[in-house]
């Protein structure tokens, strides 16, 4: 019995051990990426003029956080939204009955506990349809770009409205304009799409943010690594554990 244990121990130990060279591998990659990300942002030139950003633009100057409005050149309207916004969501939504097996125990008259499964009802209201409308076109520190140009926040709830007792619908709206920090790229073609949008944070806050969110990839990555070290490595060892006991067995 004790020769298994060790020798389980074992299986447990290289597996870990091999897990673990895999996470340094991964983790320094990661770590040179961070390093990449938090370089660009500190070397990033921060920009808070119309003349700044089209000269940013004109030279093609790279990494840049830009702080300034951003509003809606063709702004959305419609007999629901509060006012002209840069993007208007409509979320319709069915409150649905679904089902599931739970697992229940219960004291028999006897005195002992019985384990059993029982279907269980329960309601949830699921989103079957999603209607987003948004400008095509946005201005920005006096230049005129595509809507796909920023990576905008979510837009907030404006309201709910019921539709009987099992249809309703949420609303949800960008209002423009919007006052905030852009981390971009400029070059000679424009501003690099999807640039990352830090709602209400001047230029230092939202260099600050970015910093941060850096900071926190590391830890990150190492606690998700421990997750899967763990999930895999216990399963190995059961896997194993034949394979262990008739290597015993025979070497006895």
């Amino acid at each position: 019995m004790m020769n298994i244990i060790l020798m389980e121990f074992g299986v447990l130990l290289l597996t870990v051990t091999v897990l673990l060279l895999i996470g340094l591998q991964l983790s320094k990659r990661q770590r040179e990426r961070v390093s990449d990300k938090q370089s660009a942002y500190r070397k990033a030139v921060e920009i808070d003029s119309d003349e700044m950003f089209l000269h940013g633009i004109k030279t093609g100057v790279g990494n840049a956080f830009v702080y300034g409005t951003v509003s809606a050149e063709d702004p959305v309207t419609a007999e629901w939204t509060p006012g002209p916004c840069i993007l208007a969501q409509v979320d319709t939504e069915h409150y649905t009955m679904h089902t599931r097996w739970v697992t229940k125990t219960r004291v028999l008259p006897q005195g002992k506990t019985e384990t059993y499964q029982e279907m269980e009802t329960y309601y949830t209201w699921d989103c079957i349809y999603k209607n987003i409308l948004h400008a095509q076109k946005i201005r920005f520190r006096g230049q005129i770009l595509p809507y796909q140009s920023i990576s905008f926040p979510p837009p907030a709830q404006y309201k709910v409205l019921y539709q009987g007792p099992d249809v309703r619908y949420r609303y949800y709206v960008l209002n423009s304009p919007i006052t905030g920090t852009v981390f971009t790229t400029l070059t000679r073609d424009g501003m690099k799409k999807g640039s990352r949008f830090y709602c209400n944070l001047n230029l230092k806050e939202a260099k600050s943010r970015a910093l941060e969110g850096e900071n926190r990839q590391m830890p990150l990555f190492w606690l998700i690594w421990a997750i899967i070290t763990v999930s895999l490595a216990l399963p190995v060892c059961l896997l194993a554990l034949p394979f262990v006991i008739n290597f015993a067995s025979a070497w006895h």
